[in-house]
């Protein structure tokens, strides 16, 4: 609204309002593509961790967490773990991360 009262208050030409005005309606045109694109990848998120309990049980997930021994659930996860020499630990999850699309999953702790 800004840009239209700064046009009829001649305060910028006709050419330059035109020019502003377009720009304005492609970056909101940008910006709703993006909020579209984040919304949909919050869907496909929440798909995914609604398809494994153990991601939403904040029981289980509570336990496994704070846990001084390895469960069955910790084990159901994984795949192998390797322990280095120097103290560095590299799991492999039997399962593959949502956020990256390789398998499987390795962290170097």
């Amino acid at each position: 609204m800004v840009l239209y009262e700064r046009f009829t208050d001649g305060n910028i030409e006709r050419e330059a309002y035109l020019a502003k005005k377009v720009a304005n309606n492609t970056n909101l045109e940008t910006m709703q593509n993006r909020f579209n694109e984040l919304n949909q990848y919050l869907s496909t998120i929440e798909s995914v961790t609604s398809a494994h309990p153990i991601v939403t049980n904040e029981s289980a997930l509570h336990r496994i967490l704070t846990g001084d021994e390895v469960t069955t659930e910790i084990m159901s996860l994984l795949d192998c773990m390797i322990i280095y020499g120097d103290g560095s630990i590299e799991v492999k999850f039997t399962f593959s991360d949502m956020f990256v699309q390789s398998e499987p999953t390795s962290k170097i702790l």
